[in-house]
């Protein structure tokens, strides 16, 4: 058997993730293979199609970025060996392709399928990372705040904890949307009930309430439990 061929044979039985961590099922089929197939019903409004090739293009996505350092020669070099396998998996997909991935993620977040309301949070503006504040006034990154922050507040309506955690950072941080710590300890509050994760007030007050007024502590635990019962509890 060929070394093609033995790449081949590996990648056909070996789990293979996109850029959001999740496994994708090729299939059998090469990226271009697979993306050929779904692009159609994807650019004719599938929502799950749309999906799938964001999810194929994004392994490709991976496959230019900087090598980190590794603790081994071993690590480096089974890295390395992974990265030529998946090069030849992406063997025909054109930067074009791989950079309308985001194309067709906007979609399938903006149709509501949750998972893709957390990938085009994850993936900022642009796929790559960027300082928002120095980019602020670029209308690109105007619009993915705007859109993320509804994908965001959309998923956590269905009841998915990481989009309430991710907005409680949100709050906090103040880079998608002004900080507001009313917010974001309810945003904590929402995700720790619909984890089932115990926080005492004594717990939530130490570590997210400090500069709050009683009065502001309060009302943020019972909007954070309100967010609960509307989101997680139905």
């Amino acid at each position: 058997m060929g070394n093609d061929e033995t790449i081949s044979h590996e990648l056909k039985s070996a789990a293979i993730y996109g850029r959001n961590g999740r496994q994708v099922d090729f299939g059998g089929l090469t990226a271009f293979d697979y993306i050929s197939k779904w692009t159609g019903l994807a650019r004719a409004g599938s929502v799950e199609a749309a999906y799938n090739v964001y999810q194929a293009e994004s392994v490709c996505a991976n496959n230019d970025e900087a090598i980190a350092e590794y603790d081994s020669v071993a690590d480096r070099d089974q890295f390395l060996n992974e990265r030529k396998k998946l090069s030849k998996l992406c063997e025909g997909v054109t930067p074009v392709q791989v950079q309308e991935r985001l194309h067709f993620l906007g979609i399938a977040a903006r149709s509501g399928k949750v998972d893709a309301q957390i990938d085009y949070f994850m993936e900022g503006p642009y796929g790559r990372p960027i300082d928002l504040k120095e980019n602020r006034d670029d209308p690109i990154v105007q619009k993915w705040k705007d859109d993320a922050i509804t994908g965001l507040k959309s998923a956590a309506s269905q009841g998915e904890p990481f989009a309430l955690a991710l907005l409680s950072q949100s709050y906090d941080i103040g880079e998608l949307v002004p900080r507001d710590a009313k917010l974001s300890l309810s945003y904590k509050v929402a995700e720790a009930e619909a984890r089932n994760t115990v926080w005492s007030d004594v717990q939530l007050r130490r570590k997210f309430g400090a500069q709050m007024s009683d009065a502001d502590f309060e009302n943020a635990l019972q909007m954070g439990r309100q967010i609960a019962r509307d989101c997680c509890k139905k």
